[in-house]
C-alpha cells in the first residue's frame, strides 16, 4: 500500500483569501507550494487534492467552474514538473450531511481505495479558517 498526503487546495496550494479562485483565470499559487508537492512526491507519497466546493451546493458557481480551475491548477503543476496524483473535490452544501464534505473522510476513503493509500501511514494538510 501507498502512503498519501491530502492537501486542501484553497488556503494550501492556492492563495484564499482574498483570491478565492472561482474562475481559471483567479488561480494563483501559493509560493513554493509546488516545489513541495514536489518533495513530497520524491518521498513517494501519492499526492492528493481535496477540497470542499460548497459554492454549487450555494447556487454560486456550477461544477464545470470547479472543473476548469482544477485543469488550470495542473496545468500550472505541469509547468513546473510537479505531478498532481489526484482530485477530488465536494460540491455539497455543509448542511447536506454528505459523508464527503471535509472534515468528514469522504474523499480520504475514495481516494485511499482508488490509489491504494494507506490512511494510517498519511497525512492531511488543510489550514484553520
Amino acid at each position: 500500500m501507498n502512503k498519501g498526503v491530502f492537501l486542501n487546495r484553497d488556503g494550501v496550494i492556492t492563495q484564499d483569501p482574498p483570491h478565492y479562485a472561482c474562475k481559471p483565470n483567479q488561480l494563483k499559487l501559493i509560493e513554493r507550494s509546488a516545489d513541495a508537492i514536489r518533495l513530497l512526491s520524491e518521498h513517494r507519497f501519492k499526492v492528493v487534492v481535496v477540497s470542499n466546493q460548497s459554492v454549487v451546493g450555494r447556487g454560486y458557481f456550477k461544477e464545470e467552474d470547479v472543473k476548469a480551475v482544477n485543469h488550470v491548477l495542473e496545468e500550472e503543476m505541469h509547468k513546473r514538473n510537479v505531478h498532481i496524483d489526484a482530485i477530488y473535490y465536494c460540491l455539497h452544501h455543509p448542511d447536506d450531511g454528505c459523508d464527503c464534505h471535509k472534515p468528514k473522510p469522504g474523499m480520504l476513503i475514495m481516494a485511499s481505495k482508488n490509489l491504494d493509500i494507506n490512511l494510517k501511514k498519511s497525512f492531511m494538510v488543510g489550514r484553520i479558517k
